[in-house]
């Protein structure tokens, strides 16, 4: 693998360059918004984030239509347990009727058409809160990716139909009551969910639809590539060169794809891991900052604070 040159205090490791695109989706020439949730801005400090709201929050405001848009940093699970929907995921669309999932990766164009008082729940949280639960069978981002795939999954068996409403609504209770120890069930809650959810059997031929165009090839090869190397190098360079870009290129195609650059993602991967370390470990910020590959601690307090806003202390003391 690319070693990349080594890390150091060079200014430039982190800039950003190619010229912003407009992202075109769904036969439109118009652009399509990318949201933290529906209605509101992309927050580029999203962490540690899980939300649960019904379908009627956002959708009977808006005459039960919801229109194209994309979330930049969430992954949706929404759970349509009585009414119906017309569902466009990019290209493509079709009428999904009650006890139906519909699963959606971050940056992928969606819209949806809900027939009045339509019931169910919508699930949206970030990336980092699934990383790290694994087991032999495979990590919970691994089960989470295939169901993505998949988009749509129906809800044919009662006791598995049963369990994931049930979970739903625990999920939902926990982040309306808060009580102690609320965080620790509501992330078990969500595990149990994508389990439940990739136990069932995913068959998307039964819906006689297409499926939707896959996510990019590239992002998501550069995606594998940061979660592999984030660590050893944040060189945008090294990652150009891995996928046979030049960096203005690479940028370039992230940002008409995601709506940011390259080397956007790789930061956020460091930021992300560079606070899990600082709320679930007892490390100090030095032994964080040696662990990431900074050569100086000060350095790491500058990064982070350039793009969190915070020092490092600052965010374990507001999170603790």
């Amino acid at each position: 693998m690319h070693s990349g040159k080594p890390l150091s205090d060079d200014k430039d490791q982190f800039t950003e360059r190619g010229s912003a695109t407009i992202v075109v989706a769904m036969d439109t020439m118009r652009e399509v918004p990318q949201f933290h949730l529906y209605g509101e801005a992309a927050d580029e400090q999203a962490f540690d984030f899980i939300h649960a709201e019904p379908i009627t929050v956002r959708s009977s405001e808006n005459d039960w239509v919801i229109n194209p848009h994309s979330h930049r940093y969430l992954h949706q699970v929404m759970y349509i347990a009585d009414g119906s929907v017309r569902l466009t995921v990019e290209t493509n669309t079709t009428d999904f009727g009650s006890n139906t999932l519909i699963v959606l990766a971050p940056n992928v164009v969606h819209s949806y058409q809900f027939s009045p008082n339509t019931e169910g729940m919508v699930l949206s949280f970030t990336d980092d809160v699934i990383r790290g639960f694994a087991d032999t069978s495979g990590s919970l981002s691994d089960r989470l990716a295939a169901v993505e795939r998949a988009v749509v999954v129906p809800l044919d068996n009662e006791k598995g139909k049963e369990r994931i409403s049930g979970l739903a609504h625990q999920i939902l209770e926990e982040l309306e009551i808060g009580p102690d120890g609320s965080q620790i069930a509501i992330r078990s809650y969500l595990a149990l969910l994508i389990v439940e959810i990739s136990r069932l059997g995913i068959d998307g031929s039964r819906w006689n639809t297409k499926k939707p165009k896959a996510l990019d090839d590239t992002v998501s090869r550069l995606r594998q590539l940061v979660e592999d190397n984030f660590r050893e190098t944040r060189h945008l360079s090294a990652y150009a060169e891995w996928l046979a870009m030049t960096p203005d290129r690479l940028n370039e195609h992230c940002k008409k794809v995601t709506g940011v650059t390259a080397g956007h993602l790789i930061r956020q991967r460091l930021l992300v891991e560079a606070k899990r370390q600082l709320i679930f470990t007892g490390q100090s910020v030095s032994e964080i900052a040696y662990s990431l590959n900074f050569s100086d601690p000060s350095y790491f307090s500058r990064f982070f604070r350039k793009y969190s806003g915070q020092t490092p202390q600052q965010f374990r003391d507001h999170r603790r």
